[in-house]
């Protein structure tokens, strides 16, 4: 019942189209794995031209330095509210909300589902990820992420 669209692969257009400089280093898209508008206006035929409202990244081996690093910065130039940086080697997501055009880390989310030797508090440590896009309406579970994981 809500206005946001989720995207997979999705190309998100870094620069609108009359920017015209030339930034040497800089990619006029990016590819992010997960991505959530909800300004629909944003969305064109070859891709969403604008800021996401989240973006996900998920790790591999040869993508987490640029995920981490690279694509967080771009994101955040790019004004993106929510950024998840999801890691299957420690069943992790960690959460970066912008606040005044800066990430600021919000949380850190572990699966810890299938490790009886580790208990946390609930309270501090919820088994499920929310997002600020709906507050509490969505829940999504850490082991509905990480279900089936190929190490």
């Amino acid at each position: 019942g809500k206005k946001c669209k989720v995207y997979s692969e999705n190309s998100v257009h870094l620069k609108d189209e009359t920017d015209t400089s030339d930034k040497a280093n800089e990619p006029d898209y990016v590819v992010p794995d997960i991505s959530i508008v909800c300004d629909r206006s944003k969305i064109k035929d070859d891709g969403i031209h604008g800021a996401p409202d989240l973006i996900v990244e998920i790790l591999s081996k040869s993508t987490a330095i640029h995920d981490i690093i690279r694509k967080k910065d771009l994101y955040e130039q790019l004004g993106v509210r929510e950024y998840w940086i999801v890691s299957p080697f420690d069943k992790s997501v960690t959460v970066y909300l912008l606040k005044n055009g800066k990430y600021v880390q919000d949380k850190v989310y572990y699966d810890v589902a299938d490790r009886p030797d580790i208990t946390m508090d609930t309270e501090k440590y919820p088994p499920y990820i929310t997002t600020s896009l709906y507050g509490d309406d969505l829940k999504i579970y850490l082991k509905d992420v990480f279900f089936d994981l190929i190490d």
